[in-house]
């Protein structure tokens, strides 16, 4: 029963690690007049209690709801506070943060593999020789050529070889270390090369001579979970080769962003992500929009 001169409220109940966590879930589900009272725990874990009142309301702002969600994606700090700081006229979270990412980042697909150049480079089981099977399928026509560099790793040729079966490819095997690389000098063209460790200048350095020999564009593959900071090396290291875009990989069991943010932040342009291994789905385009919806979504649904 209400006390006399109460004001109506609602209580409702969020699941949260603490009461920062708590406010932030608040803010986005129940509007800027949910204000925090009070936080418990049980033996599942800790759960704050919310009410929604009209009075004496004390909102998280929206600026604070994408600095929490961008944190919680372990985005780059300079990232969040260019964000956060831009001068636009008051808005909703969502719209301040797909605006900043409109603003902040580069957003550009990949051209369709039967009219390009391209090779995939990248960390080790990013999912590189999967979407080379992905690109082949895009098109009118499937891509007559695909090269691999990854003719070290048991299985690597033979993996890629069973993708393409069914396009009717078969992956031409090339030794970066040979004196002479032979590659065709025209046409469409797939490279797919050996995963590399953020810091292997000199691995680096022999997929941009490749790139310069083939003329294809190197381009950036990296799992969703990679670690953002890693993430920020291998970008700077693909624009280094003449990479110019990443494509991220994993989104389906990705929980943070950081990784992607990362290597945009760091000056490459988001091309898509893929969500499957099966490369007949081909891949998820990934505008400033459909970001802004998984970082805000993955930030609200989190589990302790």
């Amino acid at each position: 029963m209400a006390l006399p001169g109460a004001l109506p409220m609602r209580l409702k109940f969020l699941p949260a690690d603490d009461s920062r966590e708590a406010a932030f879930r608040a803010a986005v589900q129940l509007g800027p007049s949910a204000m925090l009272v009070a936080d418990d725990a049980n033996e599942d874990g800790h759960f704050a209690g919310l009410i929604d009142c009209d009075a004496q309301r004390q909102p998280m702002s929206s600026a604070d709801v994408v600095e929490d969600a961008l944190n919680f994606h372990d985005a780059p700090p300079r990232l969040v506070h260019r964000l956060i700081e831009r001068k636009v006229r008051k808005t909703d979270s969502f719209h301040l943060l797909e605006s900043g990412l409109k603003a902040l980042l580069k957003f550009s697909a990949l051209p369709q593999a039967d009219r390009s150049r391209l090779m995939l480079v990248g960390p080790p089981a990013a999912g590189k020789t999967t979407l080379i099977g992905k690109l082949a399928a895009r098109g009118t026509t499937p891509v007559a050529r695909v090269l691999t560099t990854d003719i070290d790793r048991p299985g690597g040729v033979e993996q890629l070889a069973e993708f393409l079966a069914v396009l009717g490819i078969d992956p031409e095997k090339i030794d970066l270390m040979a004196p002479d690389v032979s590659v065709p000098a025209t046409g469409p063209l797939l490279i797919d090369t050996a995963g590399l460790d953020a810091a292997d200048a000199e691995g680096f350095a022999a997929m941009g001579r490749l790139a310069a020999v083939t003329g294809a564009e190197p381009v950036l593959v990296i799992p969703a979970i990679l670690d953002a900071g890693e993430a920020r090396i291998f970008a700077q290291s693909a624009l280094a080769i003449g990479a110019k875009r990443v494509v991220v990989t994993r989104l389906d069991i990705a929980r943070r962003l950081g990784a992607l943010l990362a290597a945009a932040d760091a000056g490459l342009a988001i091309a898509g992500g893929s969500v499957t291994q099966h490369f007949a789905f081909g891949l998820k385009p990934l505008s400033a929009t459909v970001l802004t919806n998984h970082i805000l979504e993955l930030a609200i649904t989190k589990q302790s």
